[in-house]
């Protein structure tokens, strides 16, 4: 029941960049399936909800996670959450390993 969270080989070494772009755009492996997710801060999702252009006042990305910051840590920590929670099983899988 393992969920694995591949990051960029440079995501530590560039952490604040990601922080500063407030998402991240990460692929999953549960149970031998890879998802693709995208990792949103709140203040993106925010950003998102009242920036200009956005006249229906709402936000949304498939397989989208809002999380409070754009972390190693916190990303895993929602991963083993969410295998936990079965959230996987809802989506549909971009490939296999």
């Amino acid at each position: 029941m393992n969920a694995v969270v591949h990051f960029p080989d440079d995501f530590l070494q560039n952490i604040d960049m990601w922080r500063v772009k407030g998402f991240a755009n990460l692929v999953v492996t549960h149970n031998g399936a890879r998802y693709r997710l995208s990792f949103v801060d709140l203040g993106n999702v925010k950003q998102g909800l009242t920036g200009q252009g956005n006249e229906a006042g709402h936000f949304a990305e498939r397989g989208m996670v809002v999380v409070q910051e754009i972390s190693e840590d916190i990303i895993r920590r929602a991963v083993d959450k969410l295998a936990k929670m079965g959230y996987f099983e809802s989506l549909i899988p971009v490939g296999s390993d």
